[in-house]
């Protein structure tokens, strides 16, 4: 059985695509974790950028949403565990 030869950047260009595809529905999600737009809006963002640095992290196949959703939840956690130990420390 012959490979084929798919060169990264068409499959750089096609995550790229996927994702976008999907950043509605990550505004979504993130304003149901954040009351305020600017909030959401920054975990947006983080969860963008930390997708397209780690993308060769996502198994083509599998669910691309649940997989950014993943990394949505756990920036959203590590930042609300930040914002606690500093409060308490803090107090």
């Amino acid at each position: 059985m012959k490979r084929l030869f798919v060169p990264i950047s068409l499959l750089m260009t096609n995550f790229r695509r996927l994702v976008e595809a999907e950043i509605p529905t990550l505004r979504r999600y993130a304003r149901s974790l954040h009351r305020w737009n600017t909030s959401a809006n920054d975990l947006v963002d983080d969860t963008l950028v930390n997708a397209i640095a780690e993308q060769h992290l996502w198994n083509h196949g599998t669910t691309l949403r649940a997989w950014l959703f993943q990394i949505m939840h756990g920036i959203c956690l590590r930042g609300w565990v930040t914002r606690n130990l500093t409060d308490g420390i803090e107090k």
